[in-house]
């Protein structure tokens, strides 16, 4: 029994609360219509809001940002220092091999030409 007075006891106190912060809003809302608070030829003075500082929320997402942002250029430089040196190996391949193709000519020449004096 005691355990359902207490339970009403706080909801009555609560409703009481209530309907004292209705009664005097009531109040101040007459009062406000009888009297505004500003006269109505008032000028507006425009006042410069402080910059907000972002919230903790915000400098992690942004420090997330960040590091992604780094990590994707860090790629990028990777991707293209591998280009690079693969464009580099190529190169060097190629030289290879035209050097072996000159070669190859050289000796054919000075086989033709051998085999040109033997006849001769």
């Amino acid at each position: 029994m005691k355990n359902k007075d207490n339970l009403d006891s706080k909801k009555e106190k609560k409703v009481n609360k209530i309907k004292e912060q209705l009664a005097r809003l009531r109040a101040k809302l007459a009062s406000e219509n009888k009297h505004p608070s500003f006269p109505p030829k008032s000028k507006f003075k425009k006042t410069k809001d402080k910059p907000k500082q972002p919230k903790k929320e915000e400098i992690k997402v942004k420090a997330k940002e960040a590091k992604k942002k780094e990590a994707k250029i860090k790629i990028i430089k990777n991707r293209k220092a591998k280009e690079a040196k693969k464009k580099e190996a190529k190169i060097k391949i190629i030289k290879n091999r035209k050097a072996k193709e000159a070669k190859k000519k050289e000796k054919r020449k000075k086989k033709r030409q051998k085999e040109l004096t033997k006849k001769n």
